[in-house]
């Protein structure tokens, strides 16, 4: 048996996430179990043993460990094996005894090949689960294990990620078993001393003048150690916790002395201070990305260092630099710090039905052990200082976060992703402000980053519906710049879309799916707003993205999965309003243009003879009153592009879901009726999007207009539009014959 996780090492693998959550539901059940087959046992003659989930999984251990040692042919898939392991005991740390251990011992050294060092990462992260959970009789291997250590600290990897693991575990053989706290301290004040009198180097060496003389010369360059110092450093001050360690044995007074050598004030603060000052040489990028870094694993263990001038000073000026590469480190940062945060069970950090349903387990045990710890009613208040940490960083650099989920950089915007999830999860922002930027993640053409906004979507709408239900051209419009983004990072020469997929699914499916659970009132609120933003006000501006932005929400309503025939129904009243208002009035400002009154409501019909121009060019077909009229403004001609736009998109619906004018006209908007009511029935031989005729009615919704003659042609394709639209016609015959009668 093998379980693999992946090889992110970035994001945690599933399994192990499954398996806790399986067995956190059937520990409980096991005492249960066990004290039913016991009651079983002494009321009849026989019972029937039974195995708990925890007995399964430690004879699953227990053989994949007892097949690596009896692997004497090489045959068995190590790697395999071994994660399988790390997956299991991470569930459980209780699952691998110390005999086991003791087997798996052997195969941790230094990495001489890539699949080595893979097993090594695995077993560090093994055994500093196991030996917390050991008992304290497993001094041998404790100290083999502490052994085993050392030439791994003496002889350091320069990759940060096997540093981590080896410093973790030997902090925790140290702290939880061999007790051996001089040898840790040692390692730590060497590391701490170098870093210190470098750092002093380098700062009389910017200085200059008489500050370098003081120091005297130098051998060789004294930056090429700096990084494993840092690293050293900072991951001893994580987990070796020497703070607390002068306190918590005060019958050991040489373990104080010791770390007062180092420093008699805070052990993090003297650290933090020494990897501020590097950082703030800026001698390199490499020495500063290590700085940088090990300034995130002190966060992860003093949150509050986080807070201080200094950091912020810091992050502020990452992020208002142009540097994508620490931008990304100091995402990832964020993005560890508040996982340790969920990994330390931070109040806020979990997702609410795992939180009460842990409060239930821990009531229910402390009633099964009769007692209950006062420090458990009260809480920690230790940890007080450091709850709020999270939340103030994710509220200061909220923007970031934001602009980062939607960046064309790939890495920058997966680490976005996780912290826009980790913060609406948490609770740590306004709804309002991060919906929109789900909606638009679901939107993209990658399955993972749209699902896992979909799913976090789905969570704020199952806690804020009603919130979340009065704001909806704001996410489409983030959606439709994040549409953008992607296909210029793409270099895509084709259009943006409203849909994707063939057949074609609209970018609003998803987040439409989501209100399709709600009221249908919710419903009908979306479709009128979105409907809306196709409406034009006459004499203000207009841009080319304004079009492009409306022909992208067309096409999305387009391709909607409608279910009831009231959905159709409603985008198309909506359309015929607006076209007989803002549509009109659009019309007769072009109208205004010609002379003599040429119009479609003028007697002459256009021209059916293209005309030469002056350069040989052909013009558009144009009336007499076109040849001599100058041409519209920019702003008014794409307004009349976004208004032809709603017309195709009320034909469309009407041609691809057979709806009549007799059906409109016993419609009404908002009411329930039994044709509203109906399911929906698509015609088999109807376009399914709009515009995958590529606009041949209202050409220049995809090409911009640029020169009069341009402007001219849009100007005789909207009148031609509306004068073929006898819907339209009718309106407004009908508004000039209400105004005769009421002079």
């Amino acid at each position: 048996m093998a379980i693999t996780g992946g090889e992110n090492r970035d994001r945690a693998p599933p399994v192990d996430e499954v398996l806790r959550i399986v067995l956190a539901r059937h520990r409980d059940k096991t005492s249960t179990t066990t004290t039913a087959a016991a009651a079983t046992a002494t009321s009849t003659a026989t019972s029937t043993s039974t195995t708990t989930p925890l007995e399964r999984l430690r004879d699953i251990t227990e053989s994949l460990i007892d097949g690596l040692l009896e692997d004497e042919e090489g045959s068995r898939n190590i790697v395999a094996c071994v994660k399988t392991v790390h997956v299991l005991v991470s569930v459980d740390a209780s699952l691998l005894s110390t005999s086991k251990a003791t087997i798996l011992l052997p195969f941790l050294k230094s990495a001489t090949s890539p699949q080595e060092q893979i097993v090594s990462d695995y077993l560090l992260k093994i055994f500093r689960s196991a030996v917390t959970t050991m008992p304290k009789t497993s001094t041998k291997f404790a100290k083999d294990l502490q052994s085993a250590l050392m030439p791994m600290l003496n002889k350091p990897s320069s990759s940060a990620t096997t540093l981590q693991e080896v410093v973790a575990c030997y902090c925790a053989v140290v702290r939880g078993q061999t007790h051996d706290f001089g040898a840790m301290i040692n390692v730590f004040r060497v590391s701490v001393e170098r870093l210190l009198a470098t750092v002093k180097i380098l700062m009389a060496m910017a200085a200059g003048g008489a500050a370098a003389a003081v120091v005297g010369p130098t051998k060789g360059d004294p930056t090429k150690a700096l990084p494993i110092l840092c690293f050293l450093s900072s991951l001893f001050c994580e987990h070796a916790n020497l703070d607390q360690l002068r306190t918590q044995y005060p019958r050991k007074s040489e373990t104080k002395a010791q770390i007062n050598q180092i420093t008699p004030k805070s052990i993090s603060e003297h650290v933090y201070g020494i990897l501020v000052k590097l950082h703030q040489l800026q001698i390199s990028p490499v020495v500063s990305a290590a700085a940088l870094s090990s300034l995130g694993f002190l966060f992860r263990a003093y949150p509050t260092l986080m807070l201080l001038p200094p950091s912020t000073s810091i992050m502020d000026a990452i992020f208002a630099s142009p540097a994508q590469q620490t931008q990304l480190q100091l995402l990832k940062i964020m993005q560890d710090f508040l996982g340790s945060q969920a990994r330390a069970g931070g109040p806020t950090t979990a997702p609410a039905s795992l939180v009460v349903g842990a409060s239930k387990r821990a009531a229910a045990a402390a009633k099964a052990h009769g007692a209950v710890k006062i420090e458990e009613l009260v809480g920690n208040v230790d940890g007080f200082a450091d709850s709020g940490v999270a939340s103030a960083i994710s509220q200061r650099y909220i923007d970031q976060i934001l602009a980062s989920t939607l960046s064309t950089n790939g890495a920058i915007q997966r680490v976005g992703v996780d912290l826009l999830t980790a913060v609406a999860r948490s609770g740590f922002s306004h709804p309002l402000t991060i919906a929109p930027y789900l909606v638009a993640l679901t939107t993209s053409p990658d399955a993972q980053t749209s699902s896992q906004a979909h799913a976090t979507l789905s969570l704020l709408y199952q806690k804020h519906a009603s919130l979340l239900s009065t704001r909806f051209l704001e996410p489409a419009k983030v959606a439709f710049t994040f549409s953008r983004s992607n296909a210029r990072g793409a270099n895509q020469s084709q259009r943006i879309t409203g849909y994707r997929g063939d057949p074609p699914v609209s970018h609003f499916g998803p987040w439409y799916g989501l209100l399709q659970k709600e009221k249908r009132v919710v419903q009908l609120d979306f479709l009128k707003t979105l409907t809306r933003a196709l409406e034009v006000e006459p004499g203000a501006s207009c841009s080319d993205d304004d079009v492009a932005f409306v022909r992208y929400v067309a096409e999305a309503l387009s391709t909607l999965d409608y279910k009831r025939y009231e959905e159709p129904l409603s985008v198309i009243a909506h359309l015929n309003s607006a076209l007989a208002v803002s549509g009109l009035q659009v019309l007769h400002l072009l109208e205004a243009d010609l002379d003599e009154g040429a119009g479609w409501l003028g007697d002459e019909a256009p021209s059916s003879v293209p005309e030469a121009g002056g350069d040989g060019e052909q013009l558009p077909a144009t009336s007499k009153g076109d040849r001599t009229s100058p041409a519209p403004s920019p702003d008014l001609a794409r307004q009349s592009v976004r208004c032809g736009i709603a017309l195709l998109l009320r034909d469309h619906l009407k041609t691809l879901y057979s709806i009549t004018d007799a059906k409109l006209s016993k419609y009404a908007p908002g009411k329930k009726s039994a044709l509203g009511d109906r399911a929906v029935n698509r015609r088999a031989e109807a376009p399914l999007a709009l515009g995958s005729d590529d606009y041949a009615r209202m050409p220049f919704a995809l090409a911009p207009m640029s020169t009069p003659a341009e402007l001219i042609q849009q100007r005789h394709e909207y009148i031609r539009m509306i004068q073929e639209d006898g819907t339209i016609n009718a309106l407004d015959e009908s508004e000039m014959e209400g105004e005769d009668m009421n002079p």
